[in-house]
């Protein structure tokens, strides 16, 4: 008994060897918290944010921290992304440098603010595309794989996510992140946007240590064998 749970011991340690460890997810998404540029307070920008955002005519971005007080708090950093809408859509969008991978699992979150002294939009929405291009906040021939709608709360921000699992038609198509707000009137908020990829599992290659404590463990298994068939014949 012993020498089986010897066996048993060295199989353990091999398996737990071999498991993959696995890795941070990484931000898929350029200047996600919109820090980017740096706003002294009172200030905006108007129809531009760095990173590879771009946004419809009816919307502007970044605010400062003079908005904040009383206001909308800030969930991360000083400053924070608008959408307003006037009638039509108002939206901003980001296509990233990654690529559909099938079987891959991608997680978009973002949170979705409404000041105090605004109403708010009839509907908000996060959206996760494949393929197409990208304008003014606005993804062209391409497909909408997910979406969540968030119920915006005045004076605070509230999360939303969506999820979706790469296929094979999708695969090689680059992802877009949009962030929409709809209705006739309000303006929304928008922080700490995030796109993550998480990679389908793939059986580790064991390590030339790893080979040994293998072996170790069949030799040990094969000797403990030949121990009991001996025993057998003596007996």
């Amino acid at each position: 008994m012993h020498r089986f749970s010897l066996v048993a011991g060295v199989f353990a340690a091999a398996a737990l060897a071999l498991a993959a460890v696995p890795a941070a997810a990484q931000n898929l998404v350029s200047n996600p918290s919109f820090e980017s540029p740096v706003l002294t307070p009172g200030n905006v920008t108007q129809d531009t944010i760095p990173g590879g955002w771009t946004g419809q005519a009816s919307g502007g971005f970044g605010y400062g921290v003079s908005y904040e007080a009383g206001i909308l708090l800030t969930p991360n950093g000083t400053q924070w992304a608008f959408t307003n809408n006037q009638g039509a859509t108002g939206s901003i969008a980001q296509q990233t440098a990654k690529t559909v991978v099938a079987g891959a699992t991608y997680t978009l979150t973002a949170e979705v603010g409404l000041r105090t002294d605004t109403t708010a939009a009839t509907g908000t929405s996060i959206q996760l595309w494949s393929g197409g291009t990208v304008a003014n906040g606005v993804v062209t021939g391409g497909t909408m794989v997910a979406s969540q709608p968030i119920v915006q709360s005045s004076g605070a921000f509230v999360s939303g996510t969506a999820s979706w699992v790469g296929t094979a038609p999708q695969a090689g198509q680059l992802l877009t992140v949009r962030l929409l707000t709809t209705g006739a009137s309000g303006q929304t908020g928008w922080d700490n946007v995030s796109l993550t990829e998480a990679l389908p599992p793939v059986p580790p290659v064991p390590t030339l240590s790893e080979w040994a404590m293998i072996l170790v463990g069949l030799m040990l298994a094969g000797t403990a064998v030949l121990l009991v068939q001996r025993r057998k014949l003596e007996a």
